[in-house]
């Protein structure tokens, strides 16, 4: 709530408004490029956590980044 007080020397007077703040700008991410892996033994493959090798920005906070399949 915002109060907007004014006076004239003999008359004093207020009003109020609410004020309301969106973010409506959405975060970015430097996603990364194709990844091409080898299988290990047994034909297995690992995967590692991609979420570390991204550049995820927001201007109004902090970014989660997840990834699917998970890690693993």
């Amino acid at each position: 709530t915002v109060t907007l007080n004014l006076t004239d020397g003999a008359f004093t007077d207020s009003c109020n408004f609410s004020l309301t703040v969106n973010d409506v700008t959405p975060p970015t991410i430097t996603c990364l490029a194709d990844q091409t892996e080898d299988a290990g033994t047994n034909c297995m493959f690992t995967i590692p956590d991609y979420t570390a090798l991204v550049t995820a920005t927001d201007a109004c906070g902090t970014v989660t980044v997840t990834q699917t399949p998970p890690l693993g």
